[in-house]
């Protein structure tokens, strides 16, 4: 649990952090990470399942100005169960979940965006 928390929290770290990084399952799970591409401005995380609590947590990192969209992705049907844009860091958690999903990181104008699911 520590490693996983450790990740999550190095993700969520930074001056324009303005919100604590919810607690995570106990379940010791670690993230599925992404990081995105300095032309593309995307990236996608590998698919993990909801934890026995019926969520999953992320965290974004955007750097201190450069916004960019995330989208927790259900893989099953396809659909977004939650999006937002970030400037700076955000840590989430989406609960009542079932199945497997991912975290998607779009239109991020500077590359090295960060983004974590677990």
């Amino acid at each position: 649990m520590a490693v996983g928390m450790a990740a999550a929290s190095a993700l969520a770290a930074g001056p324009a952090a303005a919100q604590a990084a919810p607690s995570a399952p106990s379940a010791g799970l670690l993230p599925a990470t992404c990081v995105t591409a300095p032309i593309s401005g995307e990236c996608n995380t590998a698919a993990v399942q909801a934890g026995s609590d019926g969520a999953v947590y992320f965290n974004v990192n955007t750097g201190i100005v450069a916004p960019c969209h995330y989208y927790i992705r259900d893989v099953t049907n396809g659909r977004p169960v939650r999006d937002g844009s970030v400037v700076g860091s955000y840590a989430g958690r989406v609960t009542g979940l079932t199945n497997w999903y991912r975290l998607e990181l779009r239109f991020c104008f500077v590359g090295g965006a960060t983004g974590a699911i677990y």
